[in-house]
């Protein structure tokens, strides 16, 4: 049986978190060739919008603890603290949307049978 694919995050608040992903991202960028006090901000905003979005996924239900997680949006989102103004370049809004897309996959029930696998021999281990 197939899942609702939009169970934790609906369309448009996807729609609504990319579009202030993308507005982390171009504020950054701007004030990123700032000499000195740029890099300082750029970290700021940085850490801003780490808070903002793993709140965010936190309070929609989205697993940040799981490897899947960890590559899709830790990664990519730690890889923006980096005071690299090239780097920077959009890449809240790449893990904000990798992100959303993983939650996606996991609402539609995609790999489920896998986890549950995973979940009954695990179960059978502890005896």
């Amino acid at each position: 049986m197939e899942g609702n694919k939009y169970k934790r995050i609906s369309k448009v608040a996807a729609i609504f978190m990319i579009s202030v992903a993308a507005m982390f991202d171009l504020l950054e960028v701007l004030v990123d060739w700032i000499p000195v006090a740029g890099q300082v901000l750029s970290f700021i905003i940085d850490v801003i919008s780490l808070t903002t979005f793993s709140l965010w996924f936190l309070i929609k239900g989205a697993d940040l603890g799981s490897p899947k997680a960890a590559s899709k949006f830790w990664l990519v989102e730690l890889a923006e603290l980096l005071p690299i103004p090239v780097i920077d370049f959009f890449l809240c809004t790449l893990g904000v949307s990798l992100m959303i897309g993983q939650t996606w996959k996991e609402d539609s029930g995609v790999g489920q049978d896998n986890h549950q696998a995973t979940q009954i021999a695990k179960v059978i281990s502890r005896k």
